[in-house]
């Protein structure tokens, strides 16, 4: 007859034995956003590689994944209640642990999103093992490690805060004194306006009314052509004087610093500097644009920003299936003309007593196209549109067409710069 001993009972650390559903999904959501802020650093530092994020991310990553892990943690939570049992500490390792992976996978962007899932259940059950075998060690970990990394999120959020304060602030002080009556110049960039669709240039629709009004006025180029398709290069060569072959730059790589920039040289002779991009893709600080101004606003401190901020965030409302089941047309973490004037309009109040540089970049004209009323139906029907991303791979009818053309019209101009140039 075979003696059967009983193996060890791990027990859980906690007073009925159940694992800390919250404290759980807390310390995953934590981890996950400081291991997304490792790749993100890593790529970038490390590999110079151009990320479309600003610093804020160093918070707000973090801060996302508490949003997006508390759905799971809730029905963790109330399962448990209802059915104690079913929700052991491999459970919810398992169950927190598959977010965490596949907020990580999914970064590359380079597996089907099937392949994803399947990869990171497959981590999440084999580390859940491994937890569960420490789980002693584990949960202490965990209780001591999330206050801190609480405290963590709060001082970079207020280090950050304080240090742009104070930079702008010594940088201020510390400029030359302008020269008498120095004149203000404001540069306006209107991303992906074309000519042949302004009534400053002939278009048969109403579309530049207070460009046209400008231009009565002062001087007018006929013959001025961008030195780049694409957004950063022909950014870049018009804040440096410089052709785009010139400098260096790509897809995943800023502009350098080997050509002086218009605002370095205005910034040495006394001017405030300041910026304010609404294409955050490649006007943004991070695209060395951003050199030589005194002050700059790409990114928004928002609670859309802090979802953007997040891979998983990024993929998730990027989706078009997902915008439109929320009855978006864009991401929702746009900024729109509107926002470039009020932003540029409050640095205004405070900083009128020097002659200013001040960049404006407008981003309404790109897809996807959607103005606000009463511009939305300025130039006819807009919608529905089966394809507002402008995807190349769709066949679009006549009807399509002619709505995409009907809203890219609607945002020319009279709604992104009405603030500024009424």
């Amino acid at each position: 007859m075979l003696n059967r001993t009983p193996g060890p009972v791990t027990r859980l650390p906690s007073r009925d034995g159940r694992p800390p559903i919250g404290l759980l999904t807390v310390w995953y959501a934590m981890v996950t956003g400081w291991a997304t802020i490792g790749a993100l650093g890593y790529s970038k530092l490390l590999r110079h590689r151009y990320q479309h994020v600003d610093i804020d991310v160093l918070w707000m990553a973090p801060v996302a994944y508490l949003i997006f892990f508390a759905a799971p943690g809730l029905i963790l939570a109330l399962v448990a209640r209802v059915r104690p049992r079913w929700i052991t500490l491999q459970v919810a390792s398992t169950v927190l642990g598959v977010l965490a992976f596949l907020s990580i996978i999914i970064m590359p962007g380079r597996l089907h999103i099937s392949a994803q899932v399947l990869l990171a259940t497959g981590l999440a059950v084999l580390s859940s093992r491994i937890l569960v075998r420490h789980s002693a060690s584990f949960l202490r970990v965990v209780r001591r490690t999330v206050t801190p990394s609480a405290v963590m999120i709060l001082l970079i959020f207020a280090g950050l805060s304080g240090w742009q304060r104070v930079s702008e602030r010594r940088a201020i002080a510390a400029a030359p004194r302008p020269a008498p009556g120095a004149p203000n110049v404001l540069l306006i960039i209107l991303d992906t306006v074309r000519a042949m669709s302004l009534s400053l240039y002939g278009y048969d629709q109403p579309t530049t009314p207070r460009l046209e009004d400008i231009a009565s006025r002062g001087v007018r180029f006929d013959n001025a052509i961008a030195p780049s398709p694409w957004t950063l290069p022909t950014h870049a060569s018009i804040m440096t004087g410089r052709w785009v072959h010139e400098l260096n730059m790509d897809w995943r790589t800023p502009l350098d610093g080997s050509a002086p920039t218009i605002a370095e040289e205005l910034g040495s002779r006394g001017y405030l500097t300041a910026g304010f991009a609404a294409n955050t893709l490649y006007t943004s600080a991070e695209s060395g644009l951003s050199r030589g101004f005194i002050h700059y606003e790409d990114f928004p401190r928002s609670g859309w920003q802090i979802i953007r901020n997040s891979p998983l965030g990024w993929r998730l409302f990027a989706n078009l299936s997902v915008r439109r089941a929320l009855g978006l047309i864009q991401r929702p973490w746009r900024i729109h003309g509107p926002d470039i004037n009020r932003r540029f309009l409050r640095w205004l109040d405070s900083n009128a007593e020097r002659p200013f540089f001040v960049f404006l970049n407008y981003y309404d004209a790109h897809a996807a196209y959607d103005a606000p009323p009463p511009f939305s139906t300025m130039f006819g029907p807009t919608g529905p549109r089966s394809n507002p991303d402008l995807s190349p791979s769709t066949q679009w009818s006549q009807t399509e067409v002619e709505r995409n053309q009907n809203a890219y019209n609607a945002s020319q101009p009279p709604f992104g710069t009405t603030g500024c140039l009424g």
